[in-house]
């Protein structure tokens, strides 16, 4: 069972980013975090081998559109040698 640890991104709004607690990922893992980066609000975290960088793009979209903002920018980046992959995205 594929399981997902969201962010609060709201929270950017107000300038302070949380993420829900959760075991560190895994191959059925996606963990994302809300941070500012130069005034821009990223989503960024990692996924497991269990997840397709698609099926990450779309939670990543409805945690912006959940928080009222639309995600402009998604990017999955380097994989470890545990099959997790980091992954980057921006909501506007």
């Amino acid at each position: 069972m594929k399981r997902f640890y969201g962010a609060v991104v709201g929270a950017l709004l107000a300038g302070a980013a949380q993420a829900q607690d959760g075991p560190p990922p895994g191959g059925t893992d996606l963990i994302m975090k809300a941070v500012t980066v130069q005034g821009q609000n990223q989503l960024r975290g990692r996924y497991g081998s269990a997840w397709e960088a698609g099926e990450v793009r779309d939670e990543a979209a409805k945690t912006c559109a959940d928080n009222g903002m639309r995600m402009i920018y998604f990017k999955p980046g380097k994989t470890d040698s545990k099959g997790r992959t980091e992954f980057a995205a921006v909501c506007k």
